[in-house]
């Protein structure tokens, strides 16, 4: 019986050069949680961020600073121009070691007002996007954007409720 309890005393004195020892630092890291792809798509003019690295750490984005939480965790709000923005997460220990993730954030142009002078119903935003079959009971969603101040219809001339801009 002996023989079986120290077997756990055994395992745990092999196991501790895995544990990091006091005082020995981490190589640090950066997991990037959101965006959640190198490269993001978005109409924004502000994209959230939510990733992590080690406790401890100082993390810049773009040589800005960010708060890093107990946990490891930091967060923000960035901005986002019209265009391709490069976005450089930097996380550095204090024994000066730096890792460095890089991310991508593309904005398009952002929807234009249809002018007043001509009636027009434009494919963007159109909804449905596609035709439609349609069964007993399924709910049909429509939208368009079209000429301001005029009321639209559909199917032989109901009218369609205004969704504020």
């Amino acid at each position: 019986m002996k023989q079986f309890a120290a077997l756990p005393l055994l395992l745990l004195l092999t196991a501790t050069p895995l544990f990091a020892q006091p005082g020995e630092k981490k190589e640090p890291f950066i997991l990037l949680v959101v965006p959640e792809a190198d490269t993001s798509f978005t109409s924004s003019a502000t994209y959230r961020l939510s990733a992590s690295t080690n406790p401890g750490n100082n993390v810049t984005i773009n040589d800005k600073q960010y708060k890093v939480y107990p946990s490891g965790a930091f967060a923000g709000v960035l901005d986002v121009a019209v265009g391709e923005n490069l976005y450089a997460i930097s996380s550095t220990n204090d024994s000066g070691q730096t890792v460095t993730k890089q991310f991508l954030i593309v904005r398009g142009e952002p929807l234009r007002t249809t002018p007043d002078d001509s009636l027009v119903i434009e494919d963007v935003m159109m909804e449905p996007s596609t035709d439609r079959w349609l069964g007993e009971g399924d709910v049909l969603q429509v939208q368009m954007k079209g000429t301001p101040g005029c009321l639209a219809s559909f199917l032989n001339g109901r009218p369609l409720p205004l969704k504020p801009a």
